[in-house]
């Protein structure tokens, strides 16, 4: 139920005109490339694009999040 949540949000952040304008938070889990494990990062800025096919968040900064690891979105 929560990534339905986080799914809707991205959703309507993507079908917003404004969406250049809305700020966002988002917190996702990033692995350890070297060892078993990770850390969770949160990411604030603006959401360029939404891939739904490739399951990606590209922010303004060009910075990609996998929809996968996310796992909160609110709005700044």
């Amino acid at each position: 139920s929560e990534k339905l949540i986080i799914n809707e949000k991205l959703q309507m952040i993507m079908n917003n005109k404004t969406m250049p304008e809305t700020k966002v938070s988002i917190t996702h889990f990033v692995p350890d490339i070297k060892k078993s494990g990770g850390a969770y990062l949160k990411t604030e800025g603006f959401i360029r694009k939404y891939d739904s096919f490739a399951r990606k968040i590209i922010m303004s900064d060009k910075e990609t999040i996998d929809i996968d690891a996310v796992v909160s979105v609110e709005f700044v």
